[in-house]
């Protein structure tokens, strides 16, 4: 597993996702926003609950957004799935 994906999404914000194997954790850090503002733990809660499981890491992901009403600017669900992916490799 890689220790980070870094990228440049779609409508350019930069976005980091650092993940620690031992831990089974996943953390986010860029320049995007999400609102609220404590979304972003709960969507890191749900991308390392997925984390060895690309499935389940997309229905967590989508079920996090729209239970909590969350607003992702600058970046989409599908554009973590996809790091998250690379970052098995």
């Amino acid at each position: 597993m890689r220790p980070f994906v870094e990228r440049k999404v779609r409508n350019g914000k930069l976005i980091r996702l650092s993940i620690d194997a031992e831990h089974n954790r996943v953390q986010l850090t860029g320049d995007f926003f999400m609102y609220p503002e404590e979304g972003l733990a709960l969507v890191e809660d749900a991308l390392s609950e997925g984390l060895r499981d690309p499935g389940r890491a997309r229905n967590l992901l989508e079920k996090t957004v729209r239970v909590n009403n969350l607003v992702l600017l600058g970046f989409r669900v599908q554009d973590l799935l996809e790091m998250l992916q690379e970052a098995r490799r």
